[in-house]
């Protein structure tokens, strides 16, 4: 009968319209999880693991500037062997420790060092630093690095012109500490200062003594910000909001049904 065909009609109507919704929570479901993938607190975790790319060298001025660790160690040029310090004296092992701010309204780069025993924890020989760049270089890759007791009593050890190198190398060379001034050429120390990646240099000092080298290794230590209270818990909330919300969908669903079910029986007791 017509009534019939009515009542099959409706419950076919109801039935696709769950079925759209079923579908149309799934596929929000599906969104919401892949915006929740690829939020910044899924992400830069994987990037911090290896996935992200290292910083482009910029100036020297931008890459001193932080924290740094730098450990030593002399070498003897003609066997290569390590006469001290590395690895090699790890027992007793010194580590430099630098921090180096840029000084408001000048650029000049101020810095402070001091050394670590590894094994005792004492700490000595603290030091002040600066580096000032040539005023007419405005790339920031040239200049005098100076070294002593304090602000006050700063000597430079040694001038820097860094320049690219055709495998992508920054490198400086040149005189190196104080025995520059003098008329002996054997007394003169020299050094090559090359910076093998965005967060780590390397430093030789030739003739401090005949035939030995010293080998200054700098590492770059992250600084670690704080996050905020959304990058924290960002993906906690929104799964558990996806939870919440999938929840009540089904409770929908299960609502709708039941109508459905009461309605054809109604129909049916009708008929």
């Amino acid at each position: 009968t017509d009534h019939q065909v009515l009542s099959t009609n409706q419950s076919i109507n109801r039935s696709v319209v769950l079925m759209t919704m079923s579908k149309t929570t799934t596929c929000v479901l599906v969104a919401l999880c892949v915006a929740v993938a690829l939020s910044p607190a899924v992400v830069s975790p994987c990037a911090a693991a290896g996935g992200k790319r290292a910083p482009a060298f910029e100036s020297f001025a931008a890459f001193l500037e932080g924290n740094w660790q730098v450990r030593s160690e002399v070498v003897e040029l003609a066997s290569g062997d390590v006469l001290s310090g590395g690895d090699e004296d790890a027992e007793g092992e010194v580590v430099t420790h630098q921090r180096w701010v840029v000084e408001n309204g000048t650029g000049v780069l101020l810095g402070s060092q001091f050394d670590n025993e590894t094994v005792t924890g004492e700490i000595g020989n603290e030091q002040a630093l600066s580096v000032e760049f040539n005023e007419d270089d405005e790339s920031k890759n040239s200049g005098v690095w100076s070294i002593g007791a304090s602000d006050l009593d700063l000597e430079p050890q040694f001038a820097f012109n860094f320049r690219q190198q055709h495998n992508g190398l920054w490198v400086s060379y040149g005189a190196f500490g104080s025995n520059n001034k003098g008329e002996d050429a054997t007394t003169k120390q020299h050094y090559s200062f090359v910076i093998a990646a965005w967060d780590s240099y390397v430093l030789t000092v030739y003739g401090a003594e005949p035939g030995k080298a010293v080998v200054f290794t700098g590492r770059k230590i992250p600084e670690v910000k704080e996050q905020t209270f959304w990058q924290k818990y960002n993906t906690m909330i929104m799964v558990g909001g996806f939870m919440i919300f999938n929840m009540w969908m089904q409770v929908r669903n299960t609502m709708l049904d039941s109508q459905l079910q009461c309605t054809n029986n109604t129909d049916y007791y009708y008929r």
